[in-house]
């Protein structure tokens, strides 16, 4: 994620955010967010694809883990709780924009068929997600 963008540019000021990463060890999607509707939404296109959520908290308390003696900050070395850690680093660069962090490390590959979702291998988990989430946007 520290690839993403500077979203400090006058310029770039997008509606939302949404990051997908390989952080957890979870049967369903991990879900962090702090904006409702934008938490709502996704629920909703969840719901409608098929696709399993679960939401996390951004506890404060995990911040100290993405400081950094070299840097302002760091995406590495988490020792649990890395999604939670994980959207904490992605909140310090979205400022106000409504932000998710998808975590997809325990869905995005099965080495047998789940619950949900009755093959094994690459699932292409979220793919679904996205697009009905997108399906239903309304552009303003």
């Amino acid at each position: 994620m520290s690839y993403i963008f500077n979203l400090s540019q006058p310029y770039f000021y997008p509606n939302f955010v949404i990051c997908i990463s390989y952080h957890g060890y979870y049967d369903i999607m991990v879900r962090i967010t702090i904006i409702k509707s934008l938490r709502t939404e996704l629920l909703q296109a969840a719901d409608a694809c098929g696709e399993l959520l679960w939401e996390l908290p951004l506890f404060s308390e995990y911040h100290k883990d993405i400081t950094s003696k070299i840097a302002d900050l760091k995406n590495a070395n988490y020792h649990g709780a890395s999604s939670i850690k994980a959207g904490l680093f992605l909140q310090e660069f979205v400022g106000k924009i409504p932000f998710a962090h998808l975590d997809i490390a325990g869905t995005a590959f099965l080495s047998k068929p789940g619950f949900w979702l009755a093959a094994e291998g690459a699932t292409g988990f979220g793919v679904r997600l996205l697009i009905e989430y997108l399906k239903n946007l309304t552009i303003t």
